[in-house]
């Protein structure tokens, strides 16, 4: 099931903490990251974020812009690993 989420949605930051604290898989280190990574992107929203999908994916958004097509979406998602998908 794919969870969609809008920051434009009045109820995003709840559904979007819910969504990070559910996951209790997650060691202390990776909840440590994640935690900055969501206090740097609440303090500089889009700069934020496009800076660490520069450095963690290594893609330049000012470059291809922040959208993809559809049919992008639908073959990353058809590329998927089916366990990882599970």
């Amino acid at each position: 099931m794919v969870l969609r989420l809008s920051t434009s949605d009045a109820d995003f930051s709840e559904r979007f903490d819910a969504l990070v604290n559910d996951r209790r898989e997650a060691d202390d280190d990776v909840s440590r990251d994640v935690a900055a990574i969501l206090r740097r992107v609440r303090a500089e929203g889009d700069a934020a974020v496009a800076a660490l999908t520069q450095q963690f994916d290594g893609h330049d958004l000012a470059q291809t812009g922040w959208m993809i097509s559809k049919e992008e979406c639908h073959q990353a998602l058809q590329d998927l690993d089916p366990e990882l998908l599970r």
